[in-house]
């Protein structure tokens, strides 16, 4: 039988029917998923009905936490938000189902955007990740990545809870890495380098984001002149600054190794950019930050490295 956060493929009246009493756990998977199906078509008061009455059956601990997960989404339904973030961050002990624990996880990444809580989600994005196939993660990784990435370098380390090789700490640290280090692309190589050696059973190893997998490979001592493509105007100027700001306290500890271009990709299409940096002599580019804005790039086919900053 299904889980009691497996997909729902039928009406809530369809899962009552499968209800026997001669067996209670099977009973309580049922019910479960009658109230969530309740709760999909918006009827929050049936929910809350068998929810009451499913509070007298739960006994061991895997049922009491999967109680604590509905109750979550009833809360969510009645517009109790902050209550329902509570819940989910008081996450128990017990022993779930994959099913259970994408659907915890899940919820609690889209309520952590809500209060604009970006390390909290990324850290349950990556509490998710043992949950998910491989195609799955691949986009649980862009998630991280798009989180972190906007941080900069002390807010990161400011971060850290645990020491390498920990998880989530090799995620801070590699975003760090990014952001301190984008304006050397040859001293940023040598990082990764380090970064891998006391990483070295982490997700992103396999799976490293925006083009730094291939940065070690394809950094040279011959890069000269950098074009960075970011945000500079417009509602991600935030974003883009600090990312420059970074790069630049970087960039005036290594002079006279190379120049350092900065272009506002609001003020003109990528394409147009990117045929302003080569023209001006660029035999590398960082950005761009948008993800839109990357897929324009590489329509352009570019004939020099490319450090993205996004998927």
């Amino acid at each position: 039988m299904p889980s009691a956060f497996s997909n729902l493929t039928k009406n809530a009246q369809w899962y009552l029917e499968q209800v026997d009493p001669a067996k209670p756990a099977e009973a309580f998977t049922w019910q479960m998923l009658a109230a969530r199906s309740y709760l999909a078509l918006g009827q929050a008061k049936p929910a809350s009905a068998l929810f009451q009455q499913l509070q007298k059956q739960a006994k061991d601990p895997a049922q009491k936490a999967q109680l604590q997960l509905l109750q979550a989404h009833l809360l969510l339904a009645q517009g109790h938000a902050n209550q329902a973030l509570i819940l989910l961050e008081g996450k128990p002990e017990a022993v779930l189902d994959a099913d259970t624990q994408k659907d915890w996880y899940r919820q609690r990444v889209v309520l952590q955007l809500d209060i604009n809580n970006k390390f909290g989600a990324a850290k349950s994005l990556i509490a998710l990740e043992p949950y998910l196939n491989q195609s799955e993660q691949a986009t649980n990784h862009q998630q991280i990545w798009s989180l972190l990435k906007s941080m900069t370098p002390s807010t990161l380390q400011a971060l850290e809870e645990a020491p390498a090789p920990d998880v989530t700490t090799g995620w801070l640290r590699l975003a760090a890495l990014v952001n301190e280090f984008g304006a050397q692309p040859n001293l940023l190589a040598r990082q990764l380098a380090g970064w891998k050696r006391d990483f070295p059973n982490h997700p992103a190893q396999k799976d490293m984001p925006a083009g730094l997998g291939d940065l070690a490979a394809t950094a040279s001592t011959s890069v000269q002149q950098i074009a960075v493509l970011l945000p500079l105007s417009g509602n991600l100027e935030p974003q883009g600054a600090a990312i420059r700001n970074g790069m630049l306290m970087s960039y005036k500890e290594n002079q006279g190794r190379f120049t350092l271009n900065f272009y506002d990709t609001q003020s003109k299409s990528t394409g147009d950019l990117y045929k302003q940096a080569i023209q001006e002599g660029a035999d590398m580019i960082i950005g761009p930050l948008l993800k839109d804005r990357v897929e324009e790039l590489l329509k352009a086919n570019p004939t020099v490295p490319v450090l993205a900053l996004n998927e």
